[in-house]
């Protein structure tokens, strides 16, 4: 009798959850709600918002879509009103195939008509199988901030081209996965804050747009970032990591990459103009870093590549990158690939390495082809610290003795005037731009003056000479 009491009590609660399901299309003319009691909801056809009007969706609540309505067609979600979406942490709000499906576009996804009155708030929201999960008609009316949202097997997720003037889009703690496109996005300000990107096609594609991006991971992505065709574009990522994608950054034009580590990608940085790369970690890629006019390569640990570092091409009175301050070693092809035909001095870089036959191995340059200028660079010691030598176009032409560790330079940074104190005999000193510019001064004993005003900005070195060749070694920075 219990078992008996027990099948029917079940089979009532079944029931019970069967009735629940609600299906819904056409129409909404005026305000209502989709509530957590009658969901999952299944929608069956198109579903219109018509303006002044409100569709409210509770937390927790499921969208079922069907593949498509009765005309055939893909089913969308349109909104000539206002549709709020707001899930909750604890009770997230899921919208998806009626198929369960990994396959994408096997519903429309969300057309925002903005021009006639149509807004879409979401948070704490899951949406997947969609052609493009949110699709303005021109540009959204107001900012937008979600917050542990998730998108899953769609094509694109974000579509939006705006005209009129600049928007704030802010995703924080979100997910997206598996998606062809997870942002396509013009003139806006962009922000992502602790997101994951794993496997989309593309992560993120944007024309004149603010990007700042902190604390996220980028992994299994044909390109995780497209900045080729950025326009006026300004980048700035922090504090993230690029794993496993053919390219992590593609065309970044003016901005940084601060604090971050690539592993595992075909390149790491492709193609960075006027931009600046520091303080990051690059290893096991097959190409650390690309770089090309104006970009500045700074204070990085580029290990255990196929090449290091590649200087592309650099056009007629365009300045040369700046490749200062790193360690590029143990890269198995090269530690350095020039494929201008610039001659580059880069003096306060560490190879790892002592003997400048095995550097030059690792360098590829005129010597390896006549197209390609030639690298001057330092061979430093054990510590990476203290450069030994300096090897002019293949050629050492000094060994950097310490004489006296009373030669000072001062102010550094400088702006004009530099202020030499040396009390050893130092007769010359010669100032070297990183792009192998020269300049000689001769000095008296004891304090002098050298005029710097008419220099570019930019990082020198200083090498102090005495009567028997030997020398010291200082960097200083030009403002």
């Amino acid at each position: 009798m219990k078992i008996k009491l027990f099948f029917i009590v079940s089979l009532i609660l079944c029931l019970n959850k069967i009735v629940a399901i609600t299906n819904v299309s056409g129409g909404i003319f005026s305000s209502t709600t989709w509530t957590l009691s009658n969901s999952p909801y299944v929608v069956t056809g198109n579903i219109v918002v018509f303006p002044g009007v409100t569709l409210n969706i509770e937390p927790g609540v499921e969208l079922r879509i069907n593949s498509q309505g009765s005309n055939g067609l893909p089913i969308s979600i349109e909104t000539r009103g206002t549709i709020n979406i707001l899930g909750t942490s604890i009770n997230p709000i899921v919208v998806k195939s009626a198929l369960n499906s990994n396959s994408k576009s096997l519903w429309k996804g969300f057309v925002i008509k903005t021009l006639l009155g149509g807004s879409l708030n979401f948070n704490y929201l899951s949406v997947s199988n969609a052609d493009t999960v949110f699709k303005y008609d021109q540009f959204p009316t107001s900012s937008i901030q979600m917050n542990q949202c998730k998108f899953m097997d769609n094509t694109n997720v974000f579509n939006i081209f705006n005209l009129l003037g600049p928007i704030s889009f802010m995703a924080n703690d979100c997910s997206f996965k598996r998606n062809l496109a997870a942002m396509d996005i013009s003139g806006a300000t962009i922000k992502f804050n602790n997101c994951q990107f794993d496997s989309n096609g593309v992560a993120l594609t944007n024309y004149a747009c603010n990007v700042e991006i902190a604390n996220c991971t980028f992994k299994n992505h044909s390109t995780a970032l497209n900045f080729s065709i950025a326009g006026f574009s300004t980048f700035k990522v922090k504090h993230s990591q690029f794993i496993n994608n053919t390219v992590g950054v593609l065309g970044p034009y003016y901005g940084t990459i601060d604090s971050c580590s690539f592993s595992g990608n075909g390149y790491g940085v492709k193609s960075a103009y006027d931009f600046t790369v520091k303080n990051s970690a690059f290893n096991n890629n097959v190409v650390g870093i690309e770089v090309g006019y104006a970009s500045e390569v700074n204070n990085n640990e580029i290990f255990n590549n196929t090449v290091g570092v590649v200087l592309d091409q650099i056009f007629p009175g365009l300045n040369p990158p700046n490749i200062v301050n790193n360690k590029i070693c143990n890269n198995t092809t090269f530690n350095i690939e020039n494929k201008s035909d610039a001659n580059l001095f880069i003096p306060t870089n560490c190879f790892c390495e002592s003997d400048s036959t095995i550097i030059e191995n690792k360098i590829f340059d005129g010597y390896d082809d006549i197209t390609r200028g030639l690298i001057s660079y330092a061979i430093f010691d054990t510590t990476c610290v203290t450069p030994v030598q300096i090897v002019n176009n293949g050629n050492i032409i000094s060994n950097i003795t310490n004489i006296s560790s009373s030669f000072l330079v001062y102010p550094n940074p400088v702006k004009d005037a530099l202020y030499l104190k040396d009390n050893s005999q130092y007769e010359t000193l010669e100032l070297s731009s990183l792009n192998g510019t020269l300049y000689t001064f001769p000095i008296n004993f004891g304090n002098a003056k050298i005029d710097l005003s008419n220099l570019k900005s930019g990082v020198y070195l200083i090498r102090m000479i005495n009567k028997e060749n030997k020398s010291e070694l200082k960097k200083i920075i030009k403002l």
